[in-house]
């Protein structure tokens, strides 16, 4: 048989001990168990809600810290503007501005019969003429201005100008003397008798006829033996008014 050999142990030297290290640290992870940090990670997972909300409080915490560099950031690169708001109230006033139209009518009395006639000469009645000296038309130089309108002597053969018809035999006895001092409007006439609106012609101009103006007097009734006369030659003399 083989003599078994007696191992035998050093002492321990407790110098030695204290002074090591890594002997230290066991005894200290002995003495203290919180301290280690095994011991640390057995009690973390003892507690998961502490192991859930860990990354997310990193997570807000960088967030954080991203944010407000921004911000700061943004306060040192852009400049300070002071702005202020200004209201400006607009009040809108409407005005509503009423036109009166006023329309004055003038209405003349007169016996002066516009309507062209069929009787003779002999037969017409002498009327009185009313002149409404409130109406006063702008004429032509040749032409006579009464009641409103404009009136001539032209030798146009019973033709009178646009905006023109004939005028009565009622109308020339209230105004042929008016036309002493005028003149023919156009052409000088080939015959005294005053073409009219009515029938028969009673009206002759007695001075200038037939020869150029002005007239030394006006037409008269049955001058140039123009009574119940109808005469239309070419250059026939004719009273027109304008319409």
């Amino acid at each position: 048989m083989i003599p078994l050999k007696t191992i035998t142990k050093p002492p321990l030297n407790q110098s030695e001990f204290m002074t090591s290290p890594s002997l230290n640290q066991n005894k200290m992870a002995y003495e203290n168990p919180n301290k280690s940090s095994n011991n640390r990670i057995v009690h973390m997972k003892k507690c998961p809600a502490l192991i859930f909300l860990l990354p997310m409080l990193i997570v807000l915490a960088f967030t954080i810290m991203v944010f407000g560099a921004y911000e700061i950031a943004t306060l040192f690169t852009n400049p300070i503007d002071a702005t202020t708001t200004s209201t400006t109230s607009t009040t809108r006033t409407t005005s509503t501005t009423s036109t009166t139209s006023t329309t004055t009518t003038t209405t003349t009395t007169s016996a002066v019969v516009v309507t062209p006639s069929t009787a003779t000469c002999s037969s017409t009645v002498a009327t009185s003429c009313t002149t409404t000296t409130s109406i006063v038309a702008t004429c032509q130089s040749y032409e006579v201005s009464w009641n409103g309108h404009c009136y001539y002597l032209d030798g146009s053969a019973g033709t009178c100008a646009a905006g023109y018809s004939l005028a009565t035999n009622a109308v020339l006895t209230c105004i042929s003397t008016l036309f002493a001092g005028k003149t023919y409007a156009t052409t000088t006439s080939g015959n005294c008798c005053i073409w009219t609106a009515d029938t028969y012609e009673c009206y002759g101009l007695g001075s200038n006829c037939n020869s150029a103006g002005p007239f030394t007097s006006g037409p008269t009734l049955g001058g140039n033996s123009c009574t119940n006369a109808q005469n239309h030659g070419s250059k026939q003399l004719t009273f027109c008014g304008n319409n």
